[in-house]
């Protein structure tokens, strides 16, 4: 097994456990009449692992957090619903976060947001005087972290909270979202729908040159670690952290480009702000963070990870590190090139 097997399991299975002994304390107590078995559940398994999730995102901003969800004290004391998932300091403030996990196709549009969570959340910031309520929103490959009494400013419609993705982007706070991808090079602009279906064009970013990585000659070899490709028109070979970062960039995009194409979504312009089915960097980095750093390094992830794999990536300019509108132009490029030999795999169109 490899050394991120049991770093990773060990804390899955223990977080499981411990949600299933509470569980069972609920239910002989009675308190689970507010709260469906079947929802219960659900936190265990997908719901749980998206909270832990969130927790590795803040940590690797360097951010703690106190996760409270399974607090029974809580609700005993305070006669609450089950509290929100977690608080944390930040700025000098002290916060509270309601996480959100779900299937991201339903957020193809817009992110739908239930009012009750936002009333939920506001109503624990304030029982427990709080500075500040957070929702935390997982679409696609990055979070979205959204103030509670600034969604409550936007209009509803039949209960929930419509919220546009460039709306999300302009009002996230605390969490800073990289998107990451090869730098193909510059070429020709490329004419995408926005949501009015009048035609926007995509410019290559002038600082880039006309040669970049050349896609097609990326070659993983899974048993040696190496990943290795042309840039302009010399061979580079990456092994180590760096090899297993870049490969994690190459599967993660096409798994991303196979699931939505398998949702019948074929054209990348019908999903709004599609530049979240961009990898992060911490989307890349979270299954190899054990190998990011010596134990004893008095730094963080995030800083390792930089220093020792994405900066010297960057620096040599194989990536493109930014925000959506930085990469938007080479990952709408990656669909165009393996688009059609995405659907023949998948026997899209037979």
């Amino acid at each position: 097994m490899t050394r991120e097997g049991p770093f990773i399991y060990e804390e899955v299975f223990s977080l499981i456990l411990s949600m299933t002994q509470q569980f069972l304390e609920d239910r002989d107590s009675g308190l689970l009449d507010t709260e469906t078995t079947e929802n219960y559940f659900s936190r265990l398994t997908k719901l749980a692992l998206g909270e832990y999730e969130f927790a590795r995102r803040m940590a690797f901003e360097g951010i703690p957090v106190v996760r409270l969800a399974p607090y029974k004290t809580i609700i005993d004391i305070y006669r609450q619903r089950p509290p929100e998932d977690f608080i944390f300091e930040y700025e000098g403030k002290t916060c509270c976060v309601d996480v959100k996990y779900y299937n991201s196709l339903i957020m193809q549009n817009k992110i739908i947001l239930k009012k009750r969570y936002v009333d939920n959340v506001k109503k624990f910031c304030d029982t427990f005087a709080l500075d500040e309520a957070y929702i935390a929103i997982k679409r696609f490959e990055r979070w979205y972290m959204l103030k509670a009494v600034d969604i409550e400013d936007l209009p509803k419609v039949n209960g929930c909270y419509e919220i546009d993705i460039n709306w999300a982007r302009n009002n996230h706070e605390v969490l800073d979202e990289q998107h990451c991808i090869f730098n193909l090079g510059s070429g020709r602009p490329i004419p995408i729908f926005e949501e009015d279906k009048k035609v926007e064009i995509i410019n290559p970013p002038e600082s880039v040159d006309r040669l970049g990585v050349y896609y097609g000659s990326i070659e993983i070899n899974e048993d040696d670690g190496k990943f290795a490709f042309t840039y302009k028109e010399n061979k580079v070979e990456e092994t180590g952290i760096r090899a297993g970062f870049l490969t994690n960039l190459y599967h993660r995009i096409d798994k991303n480009f196979r699931t939505i194409l398998s949702e019948g979504i074929y054209q990348l312009d019908d999903i709004n702000g599609f530049e979240d089915l961009c990898p992060t960097v911490f989307s890349l980095i979270d299954n190899i963070r054990p190998f990011i750093k010596d134990i004893k390094d008095n730094i963080t992830d995030k800083d390792a990870a930089f220093s020792r794999c994405i900066t010297p990536l960057s620096d040599a300019k194989y990536l493109i590190i930014g925000d959506y509108s930085d990469v938007r132009y080479f990952f709408y490029r990656l669909w165009l090139m393996k688009v059609k030999k995405l659907k023949e795999e998948l026997k899209i169109g037979e």
